[in-house]
């Protein structure tokens, strides 16, 4: 009778390294799911904070005018306004000269990020979603929800009010 010897050697079988494998995918995907949703907080708090500046800026125009920029709440008018009346621009991006600067965080030549031009040439006010800032003031529409403006992006669905961003 033949004896035969099974050669085990130092390595891992085919079984081991497909559980190590196994383990190591779940453990990428649930630090990649993870990370989604850290960078979804971080525009949101983004967005907060650009939304703080918008109204920070929008008071200095208020006591040097004596009124707030006229604002409907449409996306792309409204957003250009703000971008002409507080950064002091014309809507194509270039200085006006007439108009007082009260938000140099708009500067479209500068880093600008919170600033892109549309399909038209016309610069727009833009969150980290890539939504363009809304505004609205007292003026226009008494039924909003301050006592002199609005200010409010769509979030990152821009069909869920739910997951909106306002300063009220």
């Amino acid at each position: 009778m033949k004896k035969t010897t099974r050669y085990r050697g130092n390595g891992f079988t085919l079984v081991e390294l497909l559980v190590c494998v196994a383990i190591i995918a779940m453990l990428s995907a649930a630090g990649v799911l993870g990370f989604s949703g850290v960078q979804n907080q971080v525009k949101k708090r983004k967005t907060s904070t650009l939304i703080k500046l918008i109204e920070n800026s929008l008071d200095s125009y208020y006591l040097d005018n004596g009124e707030y920029p006229a604002g409907t709440g449409a996306a792309e008018t409204n957003s250009s306004v703000l971008f002409t009346e507080l950064g002091g621009y014309t809507t194509t991006g270039a200085v006006d000269d007439a108009k007082e600067c009260y938000a140099d965080y708009l500067d479209p030549n500068g880093s600008g990020a919170n600033t892109v031009s549309n399909s038209t040439g016309t610069y727009l006010i833009m969150d980290p979603f890539g939504q363009a800032i809304r505004y609205i003031d007292a003026a226009t529409d008494s039924t909003i929800n301050n006592p002199d403006f609005d200010l409010w992006s769509l979030g990152k669905k821009a069909d869920d009010a739910l997951d909106d961003i306002t300063n009220w």
